[in-house]
């Protein structure tokens, strides 16, 4: 302990410590050991994580985010480090043993993402007790409703194990009545240093919102392709909205701004859609704490957590008051700065945000709600479940434990946003193995307050009022014997130049300008859709991918696998790219199949009931085509817009005007073609 590193350390009121550092201090310096208790670290990049892993005590490190535990189980520590994966197997639980029984690791430090943590302890059991328990990132826990659930029973754990901490660089406070008993440990440095942003904060009275978020939005693509053009620096962009990630992306390889391949896209890879997307552009991952190319983006799952080390970065943060998860708070802000490492490695940082006015929000009366009102909320939410809950026993079928129709409607009403109950199973220090894990025991559960939800809504709520809602006041008067209002409306630009100061930033007086563009991303188009699935098909064809992609993913991958039987993958994959319409698609996987198109289902319907070279206007063509009937008396609805383009592959049509017709109303006459002409056979494949 280096005692000349500590400017001052004075007990609080909570039975803890605030502790003043001299700047640049990490916590091993000056502490052997976390505290039990909440530990308001003040500053990313103190040291927390690293302290724990390398101290002299069998830990158990509890993240929020896979990406995290993957980047921390890398580094080099003291102690050898086991990361519990993201999947409970076999094999997993046997090299946790074996871990366990290592005799040349004196102190075991397990890492794992939180939702993991139950399974660790059931795997663990009574040894569980010999581990002190590490929360990281514990703001971040409070405010995502994705893991709620499983974060929620993991903080349950902690508080019958006794023997844990939750630390936070941005601490945003608790409503639990346990967490507000624990110590509180401050720290924070001597000297306030101040870091320079560019904002571009667009604040108007008459324009609605929708218009300031496209506004933004042109202006943050604007300087995207400006640092592209004018700069060698590496580009991070947070944006909390994977769609215009994919916008934003896809319009500057478009425009031939720059490769697919110096794009990455640092999102969650939870979801098939997600990976796909990851899949697109590069693929990479950060690597030895260096981004990975030149343009990276970052959702909430890259807030948070992890190291950077880059000599030169661009920052720039994308935040809209218009959605819930597009909107970024000054925590959050200081928390993505705050990944790079490097002192002077962010070179270049800039914020594109704009303002709302109350009206504009549907929940507004939730702006100003106290904590006590909060909690009156949460005690009505639990009255609410249980009457709900009370009820659904009614329903269920008896004797039946696990009862479909109960199953159902206890998660669909746990899982509505401003429901602040929550399910908790009844357990203490003594019995909590045994009901959890024992599958013959009883469990017995009640319906609790969601502290966690309270937590981030309190939060949101906060920031939303404080950083972007137009503040109004009003002036009033009699006139003509009236008493009249008069409403006025001031920008919160100070408001968030405040909120800013406080996390350590300031507005800089040195600004970058650059030549406004439009953005007008394309649209998503079933013709793009096909072009996506046949770059990404390999990854399709995986039979986990398979099972979680959509219908038209699938038509489009059997078509492939299908039609190779007879036709050259080349001339399917060719064939595909010609075509625009669901219904085209639709077609050609009939004619695949059949492996002859006059055999095709939807030829047949359409031959009966179309007939070749007979006159028919376009609206009688369209209404043919949209209400094709089949000889049975069964009628295949066909799209209005894709059904010129599907007569089109049936039919070759020629175009004649009416003899005599006063309006020169144009005839179509069809003749019968083969269509798909770009479908080659396979030499080596016969029918």
């Amino acid at each position: 302990m280096d005692e000349e590193k500590i400017c001052s350390r004075v007990p609080n009121q909570s039975g803890g410590i605030d502790y003043v550092l001299k700047n640049g201090t990490y916590l091993k310096e000056v502490i052997d050991f976390l505290p039990k208790g909440i530990i308001n670290k003040g500053v990313t990049g103190i040291g927390a994580t690293t302290l724990e892993l390398n101290c002299n005590r069998n830990s158990i490190i509890i993240q929020p985010l896979k990406v995290t535990v993957e980047l921390k189980s890398l580094g080099t520590y003291k102690h050898k480090v086991f990361a519990y994966g993201s999947k409970a197997s076999k094999s997993l639980n046997r090299a946790l043993a074996d871990y366990l029984e290592d005799k040349d690791v004196e102190y075991k430090k397990i890492i794992l993402v939180i939702d993991r943590l139950v399974d660790l302890v059931e795997a663990l059991g009574e040894r569980v007790k010999n581990f002190f328990l590490l929360f990281d990132e514990i703001d971040y826990m409070q405010g995502s409703s994705t893991y709620r659930k499983k974060m929620e029973v993991g903080l349950d754990l902690g508080k019958v194990i006794k023997n844990y901490a939750l630390v936070s660089a941005t601490h945003i406070g608790f409503t639990d009545p346990d967490f507000k008993k624990l110590k509180t440990y401050n720290f924070k440095y001597e000297n306030h240093e101040f870091r320079e942003v560019q904002l571009f904060y667009l604040t108007d009275v008459i324009l609605k919102s929708t218009i300031k978020e496209k506004a933004t939005q042109n202006q943050l693509f604007s300087c995207i392709v400006h640092m592209i053009q004018n700069s060698e620096s590496k580009i991070l962009v947070a944006i909390n909205n994977v769609k215009l990630i994919k916008e934003i992306a896809d319009e500057l390889v478009k425009k031939e701004i720059i490769l697919k391949q110096d794009i990455s896209l640092l999102i969650s890879d939870n979801n098939l859609k997600n990976k796909l997307l990851i899949e697109k552009y590069s693929g990479l991952s950060i690597s030895d704490e260096k981004l990975p190319t030149r343009l990276n983006f970052i959702t909430s799952a890259y807030f948070n957590g992890y190291d950077l080390k880059e000599e030169d970065l661009c920052l720039m943060i994308y935040s809209s008051p218009n959605f819930k998860t597009n909107l970024i708070t000054s925590n959050e802000i200081k928390q993505i700065y705050g990944r790079n490492r490097l002192d002077g490695g962010t070179t270049k940082f800039f914020i594109f945000t704009h303002d709302i006015k109350e009206e504009e929000l549907d929940d507004a009366e939730l702006l100003s709600n106290t904590e006590e009102q909060w909690i009156s909320r949460g005690e009505s939410s639990v009255e609410m479940q249980n009457c709900i809950d009370k009820h659904l026993h009614k329903l269920s079928v008896a004797g039946k434990k696990n009862n479909y129709f109960t199953k159902f409607f206890k998660e669909q009403t746990e899982s509505i946003a401003f429901n602040l109950s929550r399910s908790k199973s009844i357990f203490n220090e003594k019995n909590y193995l045994q009901v959890l894990f024992d599958r013959q025991y009883k469990q017995e559960k009640e319906n609790v307050i969601s502290y966690l939800q309270i937590d981030h809504l309190r939060y949101y709520y906060n920031y939303l009022n404080k950083m972007y809602v137009m503040f109004i006041w009003g002036i009033s008067f009699e006139e003509n014997g009236e008493d009249k209002q008069e409403i006025f409306y001031d920008t919160v630009k100070y408001g968030l130049i405040d909120s800013l100061n406080k996390s350590g930033f300031i507005e800089t007086e040195r600004r970058v300008t650059w030549q406004k563009l439009p953005f007008k991303p394309e649209k998503l188009t079933h013709k793009i859709e096909i072009q996506e699935v046949i770059e990404q098909l390999e990854l399709l064809k995986n039979p986990e991918n398979y099972k979680n992609a959509t219908l038209f993913q699938k038509l489009i991958v059997n078509i492939i696998e299908t039609g190779k039987k007879v036709y050259t993958i080349k001339s399917i994959k060719e064939t595909l790219l010609e075509l625009n319409t669901k219904d085209e698609v639709g077609l050609l996987y009939e004619y695949v199949k059949e492996g002859d198109f006059k055999k095709s289902n939807r030829y047949i319907l359409l031959k009966n009931t179309i007939k070749a070279k007979h006159p028919y206007t376009i609206e009688e063509l369209i209404n043919l085509a949209t209400n094709v009937e089949h000889p049975n008396g069964t009628k295949t609805k066909i799209s209005k817009r894709g059904a010129l383009q599907l007569i089109r592959l049936v039919f070759r049509i020629e175009r004649k005007h009416k003899q005599g017709s006063k309006t020169g109303e144009k005839l179509y006459f069809l003749t019968y073609q083969k269509p798909f002409k770009l479908l080659t056979r396979s030499k080596k494949k016969k029918l």
